[in-house]
């Protein structure tokens, strides 16, 4: 938290207004994804990487998603590599 200017009541008022759950799956976090093996569940920080942005709290499954759909090169690649694979198909056309 330190790391993006956030402080501890800060981190709880954002908790509480997202209802205690990550802000893109909706869902509470998991005990057993946790990074670092923490025993107690929790969101971790989202932030702009280029800004420094403090954007909300996400499950860790989530924040790891999200980094990688940010960056626009891994998404195509990863799209062309699912294309390649056997017995894939999209359901839905590319937006852009």
């Amino acid at each position: 938290m330190k790391r993006y200017g956030v402080s501890l009541d800060q981190y709880d008022e954002m908790l509480e207004a997202q209802h205690g759950v990550c802000a893109i799956c909706l869902q509470p976090p998991s005990r057993d994804v946790s990074p670092m093996g923490d025993k107690r569940a929790k969101l971790v920080v989202d932030h702009n990487h280029e800004t420094g942005q403090v954007r909300g709290l996400l499950c860790f499954d989530c924040n790891v998603k999200l980094s990688a759909i940010e960056d626009e090169q891994f998404m195509l690649l990863g799209r062309a590599y699912l294309h390649r694979t056997e017995g894939y198909e999209f359901t839905q056309e590319n937006p852009s």
